[in-house]
């Protein structure tokens, strides 16, 4: 929030206490879906068939599996970002997104951009 200007924070947001919440407005212009990053059958959520999102949020997953299972999730991460789409990562999977060739549009941040 802090690199939002305030125009934006009172149009899209309503704090609650220390949080914000994003207004039904935004939100109705955002698809929010789960995927089985393990589905043999669909390589993106059926939302979008094909992929293509501009923001992909992977935090505190791939830490709980293998490397070979952590290396194949990053492949279909990678399948379904759009070209200049970002992803966030947690602080557990930052390095292995680092390891796996990305570089991060904010220096520590876990901000990764395609």
């Amino acid at each position: 929030m802090t690199n939002l200007n305030m125009k934006r924070v009172k149009q899209w947001f309503t704090k609650q206490g220390e949080f914000y919440l994003v207004n039904p407005e935004l939100k109705q212009n955002i698809d929010f879906s789960v995927f089985d990053l393990f589905s043999t059958h669909l390589s993106a959520p059926q939302a979008s068939i094909f992929g293509d999102f501009d923001l992909v949020v992977c935090a505190n997953l791939l830490f709980y599996y293998k490397p070979n299972y952590q290396k194949e999730m990053i492949k279909k991460v990678d399948k379904s970002l759009a070209k200049n789409a970002y992803l966030v990562a947690g602080e557990a999977e930052r390095d292995l997104f680092l390891h796996a060739n990305y570089v991060e549009a904010f220096p520590q941040s876990g901000i990764f951009k395609k």
